[in-house]
């Protein structure tokens, strides 16, 4: 789903604006990945004879739960194993990735004569992303055995262990997306910030109602 609305008005149409929306959500074509993209951009324009100005800024968010992970070669590996295809996803239960990206750019042309053009540009861009992932390492170019979790010198970057993830913590990761309510797109959303609200005022009034009660006063 997607919008672009654009407008040009003044004396000689000289100033214009322009809106693009779009929302995309889905599985991809690996099984088990699942994808979810929004952006928001909004750019302004102004021209006269010589000058020519724009501005432009953007917002985009993009979600991937059980993304199939980038895998990596054990040093013990010299044969490449043959690429997994679209049916095979081992990526686990618990890994997303969110990313989230604010920038903008500003331009500038000034015509000083017919044949000369000075012209300026500002661009900025900030971007944020949590994850949970578990990229394997192959150890087996010919069965395509891996490992999944690994312990990393943090000093000199040398995977020093490796060993399966307790059930304990798979459970705890699984139950991320409901906490963080990161299914059901904007309605689940929307209903748990309601929900934290009224446990919120739940909460509020029974402190009241005990610390009343405690102090020997009605409410």
């Amino acid at each position: 789903m997607a919008t672009d609305i654009s407008r040009r008005f003044g004396p000689d149409q000289a100033t214009g604006v322009r809106f693009n929306a779009a929302h995309h959500e889905g599985d991809t074509a690996v099984d088990g990945e699942h994808s979810k993209l929004d952006l928001l951009a909004v750019g302004l324009d102004w021209h006269n004879r010589d000058v020519r100005l724009s501005a432009d800024i953007g917002w985009q968010q993009n979600k991937l739960r059980g993304a199939r992970p980038n895998a990596s070669l054990d040093p013990a590996v010299s044969v490449v194993p043959r690429a997994p295809d679209a049916s095979s996803n081992f990526a686990r239960p618990w890994s997303y990735s969110h990313e989230r990206d604010l920038f903008g750019a500003l331009r500038g042309e000034f015509d000083f004569t017919a044949s000369i053009t000075a012209w300026a540009a500002y661009g900025l861009r900030r971007s944020s992303e949590a994850n949970s992932l578990a990229n394997p390492t192959v150890s087996d170019a010919a069965t395509g055995a891996a490992s999944l979790s690994v312990l990393v010198d943090a000093v000199t970057g040398v995977v020093t262990d490796s060993r399966v993830l307790p059930w304990y913590l798979t459970a705890l990761l699984i139950s991320q997306p409901l906490h963080f309510s990161d299914f059901g797109g904007l309605p689940m959303q929307i209903l748990w910030t309601v929900l934290d609200i009224v446990t919120i005022i739940v909460l509020g009034s029974g402190l009241h109602l005990w610390l009343a009660k405690r102090e020997g006063r009605s409410p």
